[in-house]
């Protein structure tokens, strides 16, 4: 089984930069995984926010995790 790991900066960095490519490995049986290395936002209230936008964003395209 393949195994795919995304590391990216921000969040949605993932999804605009190789957002196809994902869902093509997802589709295809590998195991996808993405890393955010930031929340994206420099306040501590949006960073909820944009941790489900990822994992929505995610869920549509497959990650696993």
């Amino acid at each position: 089984m393949t195994s795919v790991l995304v590391v990216v900066a921000h969040p949605d960095d993932a999804e605009i930069a190789m957002g196809m490519r994902i869902h093509w490995y997802a589709l295809n049986g590998a195991t996808v995984r993405v890393h955010c290395l930031t929340t994206g936002t420099p306040a501590p209230d949006g960073t909820e926010v944009r941790r489900q936008e990822c994992l929505s964003a995610g869920e549509l395209l497959g990650v696993d995790r």
